[in-house]
C-alpha cells in the first residue's frame, strides 16, 4: 500500500512539474510575441 502511495506522490509532483514548465514557456513565448 505504501508503495503504490509513494507512487501516486511522485507522479503528482511530475504532473506539477511539467504544470510550472509549461506556464513558464508560456510566458516566454508571450513574452517573446508582445516584443
Amino acid at each position: 500500500m505504501e508503495g503504490k502511495r509513494r507512487e501516486g506522490r511522485k507522479e503528482r509532483k511530475e504532473e506539477e512539474r511539467k504544470g510550472e514548465e509549461g506556464k513558464e514557456e508560456g510566458r516566454k513565448e508571450r513574452k517573446g510575441e508582445g516584443g
